[in-house]
């Protein structure tokens, strides 16, 4: 009889292989194809906001080179009638250009366009109102603006 007990009889313990690094599990899979597809989104998200408001980076551009009260009204109708239908916005003047600026945008203080003079050079308040109304103002995403309403 042999004694199960001695140091004779003892093996060496066989540690198992290490699991292999690919073909990963299918749990895997599905998280990267949800991170993929989220990304995907997301990049499509960024893309399609700065497409819709290229108009305001150009209107930001162009901002720095006017040089009258009238020049900055100008540029507000161009950056205006990118962001608004037309009918909506290219007969507008005087008072009712004002009121459309403010109800559009409300925080932005645009009187002296109620008269633009083309030799009155344009106030640095009256520029930073102008970047204030292109930066913020709705469009007709958020509100939809009306001669009547």
């Amino acid at each position: 009889m042999s004694d199960t007990s001695s140091l004779s009889a003892l093996r060496a313990i066989e540690v198992p292989s290490a699991p292999p690094f690919f073909p990963p599990a299918p749990e895997f899979w599905l998280m990267i194809a949800m991170v993929s597809l989220i990304a995907i989104f997301a990049i499509l998200a960024v893309c399609s906001h700065r497409r819709k408001n290229a108009y305001r980076r150009a209107g930001l551009v162009l901002l720095e080179g006017v040089r009258t009260e009238h020049d900055v009204s100008v540029l507000l109708k161009r950056v205006a009638l990118a962001a608004y239908p037309r009918e909506t916005v290219a007969s507008i003047t005087g008072r009712d250009w004002v009121q459309f600026l403010e109800v559009t945008f409300p925080a932005t203080r645009l009187e002296a366009l109620l008269d633009p003079s083309e030799e009155q050079p344009a106030s640095v308040m009256l520029i930073e109102s102008a970047a204030e109304w292109i930066k913020g103002h709705r469009t007709l995403d958020d509100q939809t603006y009306g001669r009547g309403a």
